[in-house]
């Protein structure tokens, strides 16, 4: 399409009815405005790929400068203000496979408590013999017991203020560097490991259930060494959806929301093909994601390529349509033209509405 185009459906495109969100100001959602489009988007995920053995969930901020209710600041990324997503990704392959958008507070401003657990449970929603690797906002002890009742082990650091550590982990000081402590119940392991002087960060494990420590010096435990190397999936995904975007500037949040699903949807779609096309992912060394974007987009407009081609610009008669276009230059009733005659400079064209019986006038420069 051309750029004018582009440019007109960007400013009109709408992905609710305005009338009937008024209607329904009992059931109220801030999300409204692309529930719809969303809630089917993420019901399609899960349905295209498996994850490997373990998954990652973390937030995503997608970056948004314009009037939101629901946009937050979080100095620690990069665009430190946007819209805020739960995502759960695949930590080998990146692939997106459930998203839930943050909202704020419950209606009345009521604080949501025991969040970050109630978060976990609903993103594994359908998972099942996965590990979950997670970081101290969402894990805890009694998260850790729910996920095995689901058949799910879980992987993450811990705050030191949580009850379920014991004192003796959380001591630091007038320790030795590379030491290593580890407390055991039934079904979890915690270890708290000395890296630097006086930092002994806590990570709990459903997952491991050894003392197993990697070689000296460093004697790193085998916990901390599968933390660091699952955790980085959502991560990974930001890095990429922000390499290539179609996300362009704007002042309404859905369309914000909307290019974020096209990117994720690309980048799923990308990761889905590698993984059905083996051949194909040794044959691209380098810019492989590139390649597949300018095909994919090819693909997608080919179609209406095609349309546009063998459009033979047929003006429709009065009975068959609502808009019927009268040229001053035009054929005889009884021919109809292989193409659109153009009016000349000067000339009028006249549009007739028959639904509403409006006949405007429109004079061409």
């Amino acid at each position: 399409m051309s750029k004018e185009t582009f440019q007109k459906i960007t400013r009109i495109i709408r992905f609710d009815d305005p009338t009937s969100r008024r209607n329904n100001c009992d059931n109220f959602d801030k999300f409204t405005p692309i529930r719809n489009l969303w809630d089917k988007w993420v019901e399609l995920l899960p349905m295209y790929y498996n994850p490997s053995e373990c998954v990652t969930i973390d937030e995503q901020l997608l970056g948004f400068h314009g009037r939101c209710s629901f946009r937050q600041y979080m100095p620690s990324k990069p665009e430190r203000y946007g819209i805020k997503f739960w995502m759960l990704a695949c930590s080998k392959s990146c692939y997106v496979w459930n998203m839930q958008p943050y909202l704020g507070k419950l209606p009345g401003n009521q604080p949501e408590r025991i969040q970050g657990q109630r978060v976990v449970l609903d993103l594994v929603t359908g998972l099942k013999g996965h590990n979950v690797t997670i970081d101290n906002f969402f894990s805890s002890f009694e998260l850790g017991q729910k996920l095995l009742e689901k058949n799910l082990t879980m992987v993450g650091t811990m705050r030191k203020n949580k009850r379920s550590i014991p004192a003796k982990l959380s001591e630091c000081k007038k320790v030795p560097v590379y030491t290593s402590n580890f407390a055991f119940t039934q079904n979890t392991t915690l270890v708290s490991y000395i890296g630097r002087k006086d930092k002994c960060p806590v990570v709990q494990s459903t997952m491991h259930h050894t003392m197993s420590t990697g070689d000296p010096p460093k004697r790193l435990p085998e916990i901390i060494e599968y933390y660091n190397k699952t955790k980085g999936g959502v991560d990974t995904v930001d890095k990429m959806l922000s390499t290539y975007s179609c996300k362009r500037k704007t002042n309404r949040w859905p369309m914000a929301v909307f290019s974020n699903i096209v990117d994720i949807s690309a980048l799923n779609a990308l990761i889905v093909w590698m993984s059905v096309n083996k051949d194909w992912v040794d044959s691209q060394n380098k810019g492989r994601r590139k390649i597949f974007l300018l095909e994919l987009g090819l693909s997608l407009a080919k179609p209406y390529m095609e349309h546009r081609k063998n459009y033979t610009g047929e003006i429709p008669s009065r009975g068959s349509g609502n808009l019927v276009m009268d040229n001053a230059d035009s054929q005889p009733s009884g021919s109809q033209p292989q193409h659109p005659v153009p009016p000349k400079k000067g000339h009028g064209v006249t549009i007739v509405c028959q639904k509403k019986n409006i006949i405007p006038k429109i004079r061409q420069n």
